[in-house]
């Protein structure tokens, strides 16, 4: 997966705009008759259900970095972490491939755990290793007095917290580091890999794109109405018929 320029998903939305409304290569703006945002919600949100392309194009590469977190033979995931930090996506690699997979990191971080094993593969700060929540959010201050909060837990498992810390800690920071210090004596790193877990990752290990796109989708509000009128057995044509009316009012009938 490679991540789609802007300007190609803004060409190929222009042209599954102009199929879907008059079935040529382009479509004037008053041709158009329902808004692209909603055509692309989903059918209980009241929408058509085509794919968002730079959202699905988002899922897709998440993939690839699930590739890079988990114990993966593939060549590429091989090359790439040995040259650079999987925890951080941080080393002597450039481009806007590259670009994308560090922009979308956070989101990663977001919809996973992590199973402790060597400590190598997680950040200490912004990886959920230790609970639900990651320590940056579960300690802010002391993370304002830490000197470049990029360390694995290895890291830190290996040097302690308080190096990674600068010389002076406001009493707040202090009271958080002593909290800290007494969770990370509940952990211990081993020699096995570190394990990515979450609702998204399938039992053979491999993340589902199309379970995030699923869920990045569900917070659209239902619509009971268009519910309905794709639940229903009328012929196709008739379905989406009923969902113009539905979206664009009785005055489609004019424009048709």
């Amino acid at each position: 997966a490679t991540p789609l320029p802007p300007g190609v998903v803004s060409q190929l939305d222009r042209r599954r705009r102009a199929f879907l409304w008059n079935g040529q290569s382009s479509a004037s703006g008053a041709q158009c008759l329902i808004a692209w945002e909603r055509v692309c919600s989903e059918r209980a949100a009241g929408g058509l259900g085509v794919k968002d392309l730079a959202i699905h194009d988002d899922c897709l590469m998440l993939k690839l970095i699930h590739r890079l977190h988990q114990n993966s033979t593939s060549s590429w995931a091989i090359w790439v972490r040995e040259h650079a930090c999987i925890a951080t996506m941080e080393g002597n690699l450039n481009g806007s491939h590259w670009n994308a997979l560090q922009s979308l990191l956070p989101v990663y971080r977001a919809v996973t755990t992590v199973k402790l094993g060597n400590g190598c593969h997680t950040s200490f700060w912004f990886d959920a290793w230790a609970g639900e929540d990651c320590l940056a959010d579960m300690f802010p201050v002391l993370l304002s007095h830490c000197r470049k909060p990029t360390q694995t837990v290895a890291q830190v498992v290996t040097s302690g917290i308080t190096p990674h810390l600068v010389p002076r800690l406001s009493p707040q920071a202090t009271e958080e580091l002593q909290t800290a210090q007494v969770l990370l004596q509940q952990f211990q790193i081993t020699d096995e890999q570190d394990t990515r877990q979450s609702p998204l990752i399938t039992a053979t290990g491999n993340f589902s794109a199309s379970l995030l796109y699923k869920l990045l989708k569900s917070g659209q509000q239902h619509d009971d109405r268009a519910k309905f009128i794709w639940g229903s057995r009328a012929p196709p044509r008739v379905r989406f018929f009923a969902w113009l009316l539905l979206r664009a009012g009785p005055e489609i009938l004019v424009a048709q």
